[in-house]
């Protein structure tokens, strides 16, 4: 007792690798340790026991780094003396050392956790060293790599968004035509309402969604054949679902897909688009109503905001802008008279030439429509653009004399719409000049009052795209 007292002190303390023999042979334990001695560049801290009991009594109070295990024991005899040790132990890195040349026993040995089999005639101090170091290294490795594999599913099993790991199937031609799950978490199963798809094509368990989705198809095969990862929205109706997916791949041939149920953003989405549209055809609707009330003032000029607003339209429609920016153009064209309201009718309709002062009240209704609109809580600068439609790229326009840059672009856009559809059309005081004298108009003063850009747009919709000033359709009703 006291023996194995000093042994435990001397193993705890000292330097070196922890070594744990059990063996029941002491001429074998005596051999053990000569070789462990004799191995160069390496300590060993060696303590015996000789039977299972014993070693494994031994662990509950010491701790060792490696096991050297006889298989014939007084206790246990063969595989079973193994099993029963890696059962009670099975981190601690263990080599199996017996007398029996067994290929059979060291396969299942070593299937069933063993980190070596070594023979003990066939083995000397640097074979036994090398064995016990690359056992603890591999024992170190595997449970690195455990604590990886528990993260790993703890993660994936507990993560809110659906994962699915796949092998994609291609043709004989290298295009993708379905893909197998291979794994998939809870979440995925929670998200999309399929159960048991491991092992299943998607083909399988989704009838017809390679007519419904082809995209599907497409962008997983991609992704598993370049390895380029892509984020992708996809609307399974065969499920009723828009996910929003994650794909990556790491390995040609396979992917991993995270999803992310969007059903509630998108209906929320479309509620949202649903009250813009109907918002913007009550926009519609009044801006039509104040543009009927300017125009009953003045009938001579009837219709005159909405062909200036349509061509404006036009032209910032071959300008390139977007949607909404072209929903502005033409909105604010269609009311860019409005402070002609404040204007004597009489004045409006005068079928002579203008005395300088009328010409000089005219003038005001850019001010005035700007006045009228400027606390109204449109989404565009919708007063600013009426303010400087008159405004000239030269500084020559009213009311403020600006220059350039200084001028919205959608105010020049209706400069030149309102001087070309002006020209056109009859007024009280003159026939109409048409619409080729408009454009030379235009063009004269391209880059002088009219911005060149709008110029050039304008001539061409007329004479490369066949645009007509329409007389009778009003502008609010056009597609």
């Amino acid at each position: 007792m006291k023996k194995q007292v000093q042994e435990k002190e001397d193993f705890i303390h000292g330097d070196g690798i922890r070594t744990l023999l059990i063996e029941d042979n002491p001429g074998d334990a005596r051999l053990m340790q000569e070789l462990l001695r004799e191995a160069g560049g390496t300590v060993f801290r060696l303590v015996h026991r000789d039977c299972l009991d014993a070693g494994m009594a031994y662990l509950t109070a010491g701790e060792v780094d490696v096991v050297l295990l006889d298989l014939g024991l007084p206790d246990s005899q063969g595989l079973e003396t193994f099993l029963l040790f890696h059962a009670r132990h099975p981190h601690l890195p263990t080599i199996v050392l017996t007398g029996l040349n067994d290929n059979n026993l060291a396969v299942a040995a070593v299937k069933q956790g063993a980190q070596d089999y070594l023979v003990k005639g066939q083995v000397n101090s640097d074979l036994l060293a090398r064995a016990i170091r690359y056992a603890i290294e591999r024992a170190q490795a595997n449970r690195f790599l455990k604590i990886r594999e528990q993260r790993y599913r703890a993660l994936f099993e507990n993560m809110l968004n659906g994962f699915a790991y796949c092998e994609m199937i291609y043709d004989d031609g290298g295009q993708s035509v379905d893909f197998r799950y291979l794994e998939v978490n809870d979440a995925f199963k929670r998200i999309t309402g399929l159960e048991n798809v491991e092992g299943k094509l998607i083909t399988e368990i989704i009838p017809g969604i390679r007519e419904t989705n082809p995209e599907v198809f497409e962008i997983y095969g991609r992704v598993a054949r370049t390895g380029r990862p892509a984020q992708i929205e996809l609307h399974v109706k065969s499920i009723g679902l828009w996910l929003s997916v994650a794909v990556y791949s790491t390995e040609t041939g396979f992917f991993t897909a995270v999803f992310e149920d969007i059903s509630e953003r998108k209906r929320i989405e479309e509620e949202r688009q649903a009250i813009i549209e109907r918002l913007r055809r009550s926009l519609g609707a009044t801006v039509q109503a104040i543009a009927t009330v300017v125009e009953a003032r003045d009938p001579y000029t009837a219709g005159h905001q909405h062909r200036t607003a349509d061509l404006g339209r036009a032209i910032a429609t071959e300008m390139g802008f977007d949607a909404d920016r072209i929903d502005f153009v033409r909105i604010v064209s269609t009311i860019h008279d409005l402070g002609k309201i404040s204007v004597p009718s009489e004045i409006l309709s005068k079928p002579t030439k203008l005395t300088e002062l009328e010409y000089k009240l005219i003038r005001t209704h850019a001010q005035s429509g700007h006045d009228i609109l400027k606390d109204v809580d449109f989404p565009w600068p919708v007063a600013q653009v009426i303010l400087q439609h008159h405004e000239r790229m030269n500084g020559s326009g009213y009311p403020n004399g600006l220059r350039g840059d200084e001028i919205l672009m959608e105010s020049r856009i209706i400069a030149v719409s309102d001087v070309v559809e002006s020209m056109a059309s009859h007024r009280p005081y003159r026939a109409a000049l048409g619409v080729e004298a408009a454009l030379e108009e235009i063009m004269t003063h391209r880059g002088i009052l009219y911005d060149a850009e709008v110029v050039d747009a304008c001539v061409r919709l007329f004479r490369e795209k066949g645009y007509r000033l329409d007389k009778t359709l009003p502008f609010w009703n056009k597609n």
